[in-house]
């Protein structure tokens, strides 16, 4: 468990996972690992890193309506609650993903594939390619570089490591293909009153270029359970 203050938080895991590093963390979804960084980092910083891999803001796909979902800081904070100080608890909520925290699966199937290249984000395109009746090609679309986050591969291996290690032997081995290399990350997204909403955003490195997932279900439960094979059965399709 973490304690602050007067509350504690409790694993999602009965008894917890014992002394962690952080891959294994990663691989394990260990809650109390990060309510403890969270609460010694700044929320400004996770706020910026976020800002990085594109949350927060549209990622300007041609679709109407688009959200920029919320990565919420003190300056936040302070226009939406003015007699609410921002306080480590609300670093230590935002450090799990939960909170204010808002994200579209767009921009999270982003960040992973961010992962995947080394640290580049790219603009989605719904169209690769515009092709005539007899099938030559009229225009065809480049990938359109938006970020590169230029992560030192010191600081990006360990956390390639941690996903890995989630569908090796963690929260989203439901995903585990025979000779096929797959990481990814599962999470629950708060839905009060109601069950969580299942998360999984994945990779699959068997083919060239490797395919990103996002799996959102909503009200499902956990993202292990049952986000996670929607994921695996789209990967069979593909390979």
């Amino acid at each position: 468990s973490f304690s602050l203050g007067r509350r504690t938080a409790y694993c999602w895991k009965p008894g917890g996972h014992g002394h962690v590093l952080f891959e294994k963390a990663v691989g394990q979804s260990c809650n109390v690992y990060f309510y403890t960084i969270g609460a010694e980092i700044d929320v400004e910083k996770l706020a910026n890193v976020s800002a990085g891999f594109g949350l927060g803001h549209p990622t300007g796909v041609c679709l109407l309506n688009e959200r920029p979902g919320i990565i919420p800081d003190k300056k936040r904070r302070r226009k939406r609650r003015k007699s609410a100080p921002w306080t480590r608890g609300d670093t230590v909520n935002v450090a799990i993903g939960q909170g204010d925290m808002l994200v579209t699966p767009l921009q999270m199937v982003r960040a992973i594939a961010a992962v995947s290249n080394g640290g580049k984000i790219y603009k989605p395109r719904l169209v690769k390619a515009i092709l005539s009746a007899d099938g030559k090609i009229l225009e065809e679309f480049e990938p359109e570089l938006e970020n590169d986050l230029n992560i030192a591969p010191d600081n990006l291996e360990p956390l390639r490591e941690g996903l890995k290690m989630a569908v090796q032997s963690g929260t989203a081995w439901r995903a585990r293909m025979k000779g096929v290399s797959v990481f990814g990350k599962t999470g629950s997204a708060q839905n009060p009153g109601r069950k969580t909403h299942a998360w999984f955003i994945g990779v699959m490195e068997a083919r060239k270029p490797s395919v990103a997932i996002a799996v959102l279900l909503e009200g499902a439960g956990a993202g292990g359970t049952q986000a996670v094979p929607v994921a695996k059965a789209a990967f069979t399709e593909i390979k």
